[in-house]
Order: structure tokens, then C-alpha cells, then sequence
């Protein structure tokens, strides 16, 4: 499987954010981006949404999944406006 991970920055914070699909080892990705790069605080994951235009799951560098993240939330919400084209109506 192929993937696309976006490295960006919100206060301080790096990560690195992919959009879906839904698999089970996010836990052990990071740990491995996380080996990889020194600089990543961790991975922003964005998936499809039911009830909005995305749903977040964060990531630790240790492959912990945190509850929320600030940051990473900054990040993520800058991503689904410019994916979308979502502007201020």
C-alpha cells in the first residue's frame, strides 16, 4: 500500500499527517516515523466523518493515540479548509 504523509508544523509541534484509510497499526507507523525523523512530536491521521468534513486521531512519538492535541488540531483543521476550498460564508 502506498502512502502520502504531509509534514507540517502548528506551534512548535511537527507531525506528520496522513489522510486515511482506516488500518489497524498507526501505533507502529509512528514508532517508525518517529525512528526515522527526530524532529516529528508525532502522526495527525484524518479520516472520513459521518457527522463533518473530517475526523482526527493523533498520535505520540512513543505510538500512543493522545485523546486531542492542540497543535495537531491546528494542523488538521488548516488541511480539510484547503482540501475542501471551505471558506468563511
Amino acid at each position: 500500500m502506498e502512502i502520502t504523509l504531509l509534514k507540517v508544523h502548528g506551534s512548535m509541534n511537527t507531525f506528520y499527517l496522513l489522510e486515511g484509510p482506516e488500518i489497524e497499526h498507526y501505533d507502529q507507523l509512528t514508532l517508525q516515523l518517529s525512528q526515522m525523523d527526530s524532529s516529528v512530536d508525532g502522526l495527525l491521521v484524518v479520516l472520513p466523518s459521518e457527522k463533518d468534513h473530517a475526523k482526527m486521531r493523533v498520535f505520540n512519538r512513543d505510538g500512543s493515540e493522545a485523546s486531542m492535541c492542540g497543535n495537531g488540531l491546528r494542523c488538521v483543521a488548516r488541511y480539510v479548509c484547503e482540501r475542501t476550498d471551505w471558506t468563511k460564508q
